[in-house]
């Protein structure tokens, strides 16, 4: 599979890797779900396409089917999710992505680096009481 799930201290690393298709990011929801059911709790996370295809298989067209079953994925709590995008590719998907996504419960920022993401994750209040 193209992602990768791994924790970290109190953290959720997801890691987009090589070419990535809609199916994958479906597949991750589900992935994402049962860990959160499994922890009792959504952690903050950071979902890092510095490994990614600079060729996705994933489009514009892609992205309200992937929008809506994340929608319908209510997390437990509140978390923050620090995306990285060191490409400009990338960066512009997700940019994309957000315009087509909105949940309260989720804090999201965009990065170019996985330093600046960690900084920020590890900015204000815990967000998992």
């Amino acid at each position: 599979m193209a992602i990768q799930l791994r924790p970290e201290a109190d953290l959720l690393i997801i890691e987009l890797v090589d070419r990535v298709t809609l199916a994958d990011l479906l597949e991750l929801i589900t992935r994402v779900q049962e860990f959160e059911a499994r922890e009792r709790r959504a952690p903050d996370r950071i979902v890092d396409l510095s490994r990614c295809a600079l060729h996705l298989a994933v489009g514009y067209n892609d992205f309200p089917a992937f929008a809506r079953a994340r929608e319908r994925a209510v997390p437990p709590n509140r978390f923050r999710s620090a995306l990285v995008a060191p490409e400009p590719v990338h960066y512009g998907m997700v940019r994309m992505y957000h315009t087509v996504t909105n949940n309260p419960l989720i804090e999201r920022a965009l990065f170019r680096n996985l330093r600046d993401a960690r900084a920020w994750i590890g900015q204000g209040e815990p967000r998992n009481s």
